[in-house]
C-alpha cells in the first residue's frame, strides 16, 4: 500500500501526521507552557487549536487515499492556521506553514491524476 504512492508525498504526510500529533499531545499536556509564552492564548483558544489538529489529521489520512476533499479540507484549515498565528504573534509558525503546505501542494499538483 505504501509502496504504490508517490515516495516525496510519503514522506511528506508522516512528516506532517508525527508534527500534528506531536503538536496535539504537547498543547493537550502542557497547556500552561503555551498560556504563559503566548499572553493572547486563552483555554478556549487552546481548545480551537486542539480542533484544528484532529482535523488536519483527518485530511492527511484523506490525502493519503489520494481524496480531493482532503487537499481542499488542507488548504482551508492552513489558511485558517495562518490568520490564527498571525493574531495570536506566532510568527515563526506562519513560514513553517507557508513553507510545508507549498511543498505538500507541490507535490500533490504533481500527483493530482491520482486524486478523485
Amino acid at each position: 500500500m505504501i509502496f504504490d504512492r508517490p515516495i516525496e508525498l510519503v514522506l511528506m504526510l508522516i512528516l506532517l501526521l508525527a508534527g500534528n500529533i506531536f503538536a496535539f499531545t504537547k498543547i493537550t499536556t502542557h497547556p500552561t507552557d503555551f498560556l504563559n509564552l503566548y499572553p493572547k492564548l486563552n483555554p478556549n483558544s487552546l481548545t480551537v487549536l486542539k480542533i484544528i489538529q484532529i482535523l488536519n489529521i483527518i485530511t492527511i489520512i484523506g490525502i493519503w487515499y489520494f481524496q480531493k476533499w482532503g487537499v481542499w479540507a488542507a488548504l482551508t484549515l492552513a489558511l485558517t492556521v495562518i490568520i490564527l498565528d498571525i493574531y495570536f504573534e506566532f510568527i515563526y509558525h506562519v513560514f513553517v506553514v507557508i513553507i510545508t503546505v507549498g511543498l505538500t501542494m507541490w507535490f500533490i499538483i504533481m500527483n493530482w491524476q491520482l486524486f478523485y
